[in-house]
Order: C-alpha cells, then structure tokens, then sequence
C-alpha cells in the first residue's frame, strides 16, 4: 500500500451537501451496482456517471452535479480508507447498505452529523417534528440559513434519516429502532478505528451509537463478525484489542494522515 496516496477519508468542513440533496443512496446503489468491481477507480466511477449515464440524468450539468455530491459524500476512490472500508463491508453483507451508506455520510457530512443529536434524543415511535428540528438547526448554525433554506435543508434531512432507516414514514416521520447488523457494526468499529479510538471505547463510540446498539449487543456482534473473519477481536476480561488486517494493519495506519 502506497501511503503517500492514502486518506483515512473523514471530513470536516462546514460545505454540506443537504444544502442541495439528501444523501443519495438510491444513486450510489445504482452506481456501485453497475460498476461492482471491487477495484474501480474513481476514475472508473466518473466514467460510468458521466459517459455511460449509468444513474438517467438528463443533462450533462445534472450528471456532473450528482457526480460531484456522490464524491462529496462517499469519496468514491480507494485511496480513502473510509470508502474503501465501506465496500469491503457492503461485499459481505449488501443488506447492510442503508446503514453502511448512512455511517459514511455521517462520517464525511458535517451538517448530515451534526443533526444527530437531534435523531437520537427522540423516543422510538416519536415524531420527528419539522419546526423543532428546524430551531434544532437554526440552534447548531445560528444565523446561517434564511428561512426558505432552513425548511428545504431539514426536508432533505428528514429524507436523508429515512434513507438510513432512522425515520419512517412518507409525510409523517416517525423515529425508528435500528437494527444492526454484523457488517454495519464490524464497519461502525472500522470507522472508529481510523479515528483513532481503541479498546472498550470503540464500542461506545458514536458509529456505534448511530446504530442503536449497546454495549453488550455490539461486543456480540464483534464476535460473529470475528468468527466470519471479517475483522479480528482479541478480548481478555475487561481488554479489548480489535484490528481489521483484511483491510490496513496497524503499522501502514500510523503513517497515514486524515
């Protein structure tokens, strides 16, 4: 592995991209189907968006504009570890995409991000209510959106927590239980790992969290993904140690810069 060229993938700037869109997984399933090798290039990615018209966009500017937000969001290059990681897991378990999909929005998303909060202190089966999440934003951002833009950016949130199962509903969104699964939690403790978290604080991080999932319920789900040789987990009592060697080992991750 050429370190020189690899990123752990994560982002933190203030653009977001549901200012405009949601996060998209409709288009970025269509386009990791049609182009399912597992060693595309970002170049490849490119190709099949803007030659093949492979996501029926009726305009070159519309194709570039959805190219552009996919890579904002997903990276789309191998050289990202995050993106890289993603489709390892998404080949182990393509059930899995939702919540897969929403880790790494969350991951490169900072609005996408920081309306969490918002999510995860509703009670299951509550409604997601659009004038409190919008003060819930105007909070976090104050002064940043007018009005117009403050409405249109919570519909895209509101869609773009259903895209990852955390809300139902088609006019009424209402907060939804996730169910995790091996390979969103084996990616949710990936994610983690790149970010420097290590031991039991993996399990409590908020990749984990974004899941719905304890404590207990993650560590069991460690242990399948373990025994799948997805991921390998050393655990002694209270000492955790999980590294993921299929996809970077310990020693090309330390040379390896955000």
């Amino acid at each position: 592995m050429n370190n020189g060229n690899i990123k752990r993938g994560f982002k933190y700037e203030q653009g977001s991209v549901l200012t405009k869109r949601t996060i998209m997984t409709g288009d970025l399933q269509i386009l990791l189907e049609y182009e399912d090798n597992l060693k595309a290039s970002k170049d490849d990615f490119k190709i099949a968006v803007m030659e093949h018209n492979c996501l029926q966009k009726r305009t070159e500017s519309n194709r570039r504009y959805t190219l552009n937000y996919l890579q904002n969001l997903y990276s789309l290059d191998l050289n990202n570890l995050i993106f890289l990681g993603m489709r390892s897991f998404l080949e182990k378990d393509r059930k899995s995409f939702p919540l897969i999909a929403g880790l790494t929005a969350f991951c490169r998303d900072s609005i996408y991000t920081d309306s969490f909060p918002f999510i995860k202190k509703l009670v299951f089966g509550e409604q997601s209510n659009k004038t409190d999440f919008e003060q819930f934003i105007e909070n976090v951002y104050p002064g940043r959106f007018s009005e117009k833009m403050l409405q249109s950016l919570v519909r895209n949130l509101q869609s773009s927590w259903t895209q990852s199962g955390h809300l139902q509903g088609r006019n009424n969104k209402i907060r939804t239980e996730i169910e995790p699964t091996t390979a969103a939690v084996a990616y949710a403790l990936f994610l983690g790992y790149l970010k420097g978290i290590r031991g039991q604080n993996l399990f409590l991080s908020e990749y984990i969290t974004f899941l719905d999932c304890g404590y207990e319920k993650a560590i069991e789900y460690t242990e399948t993904a373990s025994m799948r040789g997805w991921l390998d987990l050393n655990k002694v009592g209270d000492v955790i140690e999980v590294r993921f060697p299929g996809i970077i080992s310990d020693l090309e991750l330390e040379g390896i810069n955000e």
